[in-house]
């Protein structure tokens, strides 16, 4: 761990780090806004992690594209990469379904906090009414936005099995 400290005056605290025989470099803080007593405690977090296998620097990126994919930009990007399907009205009742029942409740959610309880939370009352098809399509479209690439695992599969 050391403190880079540039020209400009701006000071950061950096880890150099080898994993799989490549060295790495990650910033730990920007000083004074990070303490020492901080950076030092990052540094043994990204310790333990180096000792568990994992690669704090993809963790980052992985956490970062969760947090700038909201469930909104999910959805839109994955209505869109159908290009097939653009001029359809069938396209057009899909997006307007999201518009309509789940932007407003989970639009700007970060990905990464959308659970599978808040996705139940969302047909729970189309079930309660007997919408019983606006259900089965929301979590259908939902699992097939989920299946786009972005993340490991479809949260809206286990709506199916309750």
């Amino acid at each position: 761990m050391f403190l880079l400290a540039n020209p400009n005056g701006s000071k950061y605290f950096r880890l150099k780090y080898r994993i799989d025989s490549k060295e790495k470099l990650l910033a730990l803080g920007v000083y004074p806004e990070t303490s020492l007593k901080q950076a030092r405690d990052k540094r043994e977090e990204v310790r333990q992690k180096l000792a568990d296998g994992i690669d704090p620097s993809e963790t980052r990126k992985v956490e970062k594209i969760a947090h700038a994919y909201t469930f909104e930009r999910l959805i839109r990007e994955w209505h869109f990469s159908n290009s097939h399907t653009l001029k359809t009205l069938t396209h057009h009742k899909k997006l307007r379904r999201f518009e309509i029942h789940v932007f407003s409740v989970l639009g700007n959610l970060p990905l990464n906090a959308v659970k599978s309880s808040d996705l139940f939370n969302l047909i729970k009352p189309h079930i309660a009414k007997g919408e019983l098809e606006t259900a089965h399509r929301i979590r259908s479209e939902i699992s097939g936005a989920f299946a786009h690439g972005l993340t490991d695992y479809d949260l809206a599969n286990y709506l199916h099995k309750k």
